[in-house]
């Protein structure tokens, strides 16, 4: 293999990298930023058939360069990036054996003294915020209103093709969407209990964030 072979081979191993950790949490975990797309696309992510091309892969891994770049920014403002973030909707699985569904996502910044929310993304071709970003945000702004009792504003801020744009999520927006997450989370579920073989093994809560709902419904990882 040649000296530019070898910088080729490093370079696609690295982004494609991005992608090579396989998914062992439990059925019953859904992510928020995956049923913030659809339905399809968190069934198909849980049951590993999601597949990505080289472009969108690098695509991922410029965007999680530049958020981390920004996160680090944030810091020194008093934010605290990527908060793990988990929440159980109680739900009767009939051929897996679960009693709730775990929304699970990650935060891209959050003041706590300020009690907001940030939700980053980034694009070269469009400057449009777009639905799923408000419903991810939403989901994370109610979230984190459960487990703290507190009002939690939330902001999309997005890095375009040709400008930086922010929008607000508004309060109605907050409700409704809301309800729209929680709606897909339990039509997942459905799609998935009915998709995955009795027979076939699958990771079981002990493997990961435990939620208990005669404790605390919230597990958060403060790392």
């Amino acid at each position: 293999m040649s000296a530019e072979e070898d910088v080729e081979k490093l370079f696609r191993d690295m982004v494609s990298g991005q992608n090579d950790r396989s998914n062992h949490s439990p059925v019953n975990r859904l992510s928020v930023s995956g049923l913030s797309f659809g339905i399809k696309y968190e069934i198909e992510r849980k049951l590993g058939v999601k597949t990505e091309t080289f472009k969108d892969q690098l695509n991922m891994f410029k965007g999680t360069a530049l958020h981390v770049h920004v996160q680090n920014l944030a810091k020194s403002l008093g934010y605290s990036p990527e908060y793990r973030c988990y929440y159980s909707i109680p739900f009767e699985w009939n051929r897996l054996k679960f009693r709730e569904i775990i929304l699970a996502g990650s935060i891209d910044l959050i003041h706590w003294e300020r009690r907001e929310i940030i939700e980053l993304k980034s694009s070269q071709y469009s400057d449009k915020i777009e639905q799923y970003h408000k419903i991810q945000l939403a989901a994370y702004v109610n979230m984190m209103k459960f487990k703290t009792g507190n009002e939690f504003t939330g902001l999309v801020v997005k890095f375009g093709g040709k400008d930086l744009i922010l929008e607000e999520l508004k309060s109605n927006e907050s409700s409704e969407l809301w309800d729209e997450i929680l709606n897909r989370a339990r039509s997942c579920a459905s799609e998935l209990d009915n998709l995955v073989d009795e027979t076939v093994s699958v990771p079981q809560d002990g493997d990961g964030p435990k939620t208990d709902s005669k404790n605390d419904l919230y597990f958060y990882d403060e790392n």
